[in-house]
């Protein structure tokens, strides 16, 4: 077993995952998501029935600084604060670099391929920054779903100038 796949089973709550997991994550765009529900898809699409965070936003404050990164990572989570509710926006960084998976961009209710500098002036949030993806809830599933996640989002996302499928 691989080191990561090691981690991975033996973790506790708010272990790190690398790779999204789930077959029908975000690179299934045709896949409906209920609005408004970001932070949880974000957890969902690493194989956990949440994140564990009431909103994106808490789940920004409540990160450790020591897995936040500086800039796009392939898997890491980007956030914003504010918005009518104050509830933020969570996403997940796609495979090709600075583009990412956000629910409800361009259109409510799907998925879209996109970047930060999109959903900041679309929405008029403050971007918070990037962070390894660190849940509550506790770890992300096995290596060998990471792995397949990986073979099938890189041989089916559109490079970094599609906006949406």
């Amino acid at each position: 077993m691989s080191e990561l796949g090691l981690a991975l089973l033996l973790g506790g709550p708010g272990v790190y995952a690398r790779t999204p997991v789930t077959h029908a994550g975000p690179c299934a765009p045709q896949i409906p998501v209920q609005p408004e529900e970001c932070d949880h898809y974000c957890g969902v699409w690493y194989g956990l029935s949440s994140t564990g965070f009431a909103s994106a936003a808490q789940h920004w404050e409540d990160t450790p600084t020591s897995h936040r990164l500086a800039g796009w990572e392939e898997g890491a989570l980007a956030f914003w604060t504010g918005g009518s509710h104050g509830y933020g926006h969570c996403v997940i960084g796609a495979q090709h670099k600075d583009t990412i998976f956000s629910t409800d961009y361009p259109r409510t209710g799907r998925v879209g391929h996109t970047t930060v500098a999109d959903i900041t002036k679309a929405w008029g949030l403050r971007f918070a920054g990037w962070a390894k993806a660190y849940f509550r809830t506790g770890i992300a599933a096995n290596a060998t779903q990471a792995a397949k996640y990986t073979q099938a989002a890189n041989a089916t996302v559109p490079g970094p100038a599609a906006k949406t499928w």
